[in-house]
């Protein structure tokens, strides 16, 4: 899809799993668990990495941050400065990277560092969780619990939180992969972002059905291959960035579909 060589993904695992389903419904399981078509492509030849951005402050941490503005910890700022030197050694075609400053600080530095033109776009920002904002994470899963009969009727479409849905987030993000994807012209692009705006567009270019693109670690579904870890840049560890989990040689076009 999108005529891409690869996806690799760099992004720490997500602390918010979905409640378990109250109980059959009607339809629901299907929902879930339905393997959608995979992006037929775009045929630039070109390679994308979705890169999030370094870990956030210590007060943040186990808390549903959403696209609040939070700021990077001490350790986040040098993962940050280590990446960034690191890619600019890349030849980079095509650089975009998110508003909220954990990811504009790695996309301004690797621009910075590689002399790539960078693009910071609005529709790159992280999920909006609404009401649920800034809760614990313990508070979230709590209201998460009270939805989930609605939550599990089409997760795909719910925004229990007042926020935003997959289906948005996808609708919003999803357009900047294609023009980046298109403005490397097949060379290398780097997408600065965060987990779930990763995860809903790694969802969509593999036709991951929403029950799966819910799981804790994306690219560790069971019909994908998640042996094939993605090689740290020269000098950056694999605990730089959080953690690094992949999709490497994923061709776009052979997903097998779940058994499921």
């Amino acid at each position: 899809m999108l005529g891409a060589r690869r996806i690799a993904i760099v992004a720490a695992m997500v602390q918010l799993n979905p409640p378990p389903a109250p109980g059959p419904a009607a339809g629901a399981a299907s929902r879930e668990t339905e393997a959608r078509i995979p992006h037929p492509g775009l045929g630039t030849g070109s390679s994308i990495w979705l890169v999030r951005h370094g870990r956030v402050d210590a007060a943040w941490r186990g808390r549903a941050y959403g696209n609040l503005e939070v700021p990077l910890s001490p350790e986040g700022e040098q993962d940050t400065l280590r990446l960034a030197a690191a890619l600019a050694t890349w030849e980079i075609a095509a650089l975009a990277c998110s508003p909220l400053v954990r990811a504009e600080r790695l996309g301004r530095l690797l621009a910075e560092d590689s002399g790539a033109q960078l693009q910071v776009v609005a529709d790159l920002r992280e999920l909006d969780r609404g009401n649920w904002q800034g809760l614990s994470l313990a508070e979230y899963a709590e209201r998460w619990a009270a939805e989930a009969e609605a939550y599990h009727r089409d997760p795909y479409t719910w925004r229990g939180t007042g926020g935003e849905s997959d289906a948005e987030l996808t609708a919003r993000s999803w357009p900047v992969l294609e023009e980046l994807v298109r403005k490397a012209a097949g060379g290398t692009a780097v997408l600065v972002t965060h987990y779930n705006v990763i995860r809903v567009l790694v969802a969509k270019a593999l036709g991951l059905p929403p029950a799966c693109a819910m799981t804790r670690d994306t690219p560790r579904c069971s019909w994908m291959p998640s042996t094939c870890p993605a090689p740290a840049p020269s000098g950056v560890s694999s605990a730089a960035m959080s953690a690094i989990h992949t999709a490497d040689h994923i061709r776009w076009k052979m997903p097998p579909r779940p058994s499921g």
